[in-house]
């Protein structure tokens, strides 16, 4: 294969961004080069922080035509595709189940594509290329094995994968008028619901406001850090997986596809909530709060990213993992899936039998989810 060459690189730098862009031009914003790039000039990656950076990529000549964005892990810890149980079931086996390989965005649950292939390259040499090189790294590193996370449902999936499939919330706006469309949509109950939990939030003498990252100021941004640890430091005991550093440099690079709302009490700010935008959808990621507010939370987290939908025409909201309440609040189950290869024969069947019996509690899961929606008979 004249002109062909592979391999992995241990940082985005030495990969050019106008070549790695040209491959991400249909993605969303979080395999931009710039978003990747960020988590490692932060810190946030790399380093001791267990997510040792090992990207591929694939060149004819001089021309980047696949690339794949990826980590050699030594913990599961910022994942969301949650795999304790197999390291504790190697562990008790006395099999090192650390360290492994990921393709995936670190923080980052949201589904897309992860192997990235110019339009005019052979898919089938370049996915044969890729497979005898993960073998390559496998047994460089001794890795117990390699892991695809939040990939599109058409996806064709790597040699000797294994699926799982999740459930998550998601908002489609069904050409909305205005808020009010979208509640004029949902039965008598659950608009009743939503418009007490909003009036609630109002009555508190609470002020809403959404700012364009760009347009953020100094308190603004200093208000979205102290909120981001805050609700870590409150669930987790410590200050979140991303540092001051990386909103700095989040600041100067990505304020433009950025969107947060932010609350305020008596002129001062009291919480926020962080979004990105993409070409079609908003996606929630990070949000808190430095005083207790009942119902605050689905107002920024929620209410206000389907009211900046519908005012920009976005057709999808990802809100985030997990959260069954959002289904009565207008979110649909959706199904995410990620793809598993374990390198030892026999945890690489028991995975399958185990992911087998998931998938049909999943199944029920989702069906279940359809049946509680709030959308009238006639607009659901």
């Amino acid at each position: 294969m004249a002109g062909f060459q592979s391999g992995w690189i241990q940082t985005l730098q030495d990969c050019p961004k106008q070549q790695w862009q040209t491959l991400t031009q249909d993605n969303g914003p979080f395999v931009q080069y710039d978003f990747l790039r960020i988590l490692e000039q932060s810190g946030c990656v790399g380093g001791d922080t267990g997510w040792q950076v090992c990207h591929w990529l694939m060149w004819h000549n001089d021309r980047l035509i696949a690339a794949v964005p990826g980590y050699i892990k030594y913990h599961s810890f910022g994942e969301y595709v949650f795999d304790w149980g197999w390291a504790d079931g190697y562990q008790r086996s006395g099999i090192e189940y650390y360290p492994k390989w990921i393709s995936a965005v670190p923080f980052t649950p949201i589904t897309d594509d992860r192997l990235l292939i110019a339009p005019d390259a052979d898919e089938k040499l370049i996915l044969q290329r890729l497979h005898s090189d993960l073998v390559q790294l496998s047994e460089q590193y001794h890795l117990s094995g390699t892991h695809w996370l939040f990939t599109p449902a058409h996806w064709q999936a790597p040699q000797d994968t294994i699926q799982r499939c999740q459930i998550q919330y998601h908002w489609h706006n069904k050409f909305y008028h205005d808020f009010d469309d979208f509640l004029a949509r949902l039965t008598s109950r659950k608009r009743k619901m939503i418009k007490k939990e909003r009036r609630a939030v109002a009555d508190y003498g609470i002020e809403i406001e959404q700012v364009d990252g760009d347009a953020m100021g100094p308190l603004h941004w200093q208000c979205l850090v102290q909120c981001y640890q805050q609700t870590y430091l409150e669930h987790s005991g410590h200050s979140g997986y991303l540092n001051e550093q990386w909103f700095a440099l989040l600041r100067k690079h990505l304020s433009q596809q950025m969107m947060v709302v932010f609350a305020s009490f008596d002129g001062q700010l009291i919480a926020a909530s962080l979004f990105f935008k993409g070409k079609n959808t908003l996606y929630g990621r990070y949000w808190g709060s430095l005083a207790h507010a009942e119902l605050l939370h689905f107002e920024l987290c929620y209410y206000q990213g389907i009211e900046y939908c519908i005012k920009h025409q976005l057709s999808h909201f990802n809100a985030g993992a997990q959260g069954e309440h959002k289904l009565l609040r207008g979110f649909e189950p959706t199904y995410c899936y990620s793809y598993h290869h374990l390198e030892h024969p026999d945890f690489a069947k028991a995975l399958a039998e185990l992911l087998s019996q998931e998938r049909e509690y999943i199944t029920e899961q989702y069906q279940q989810a359809l049946d509680v929606l709030p959308f009238k008979q006639s607009g659901g």
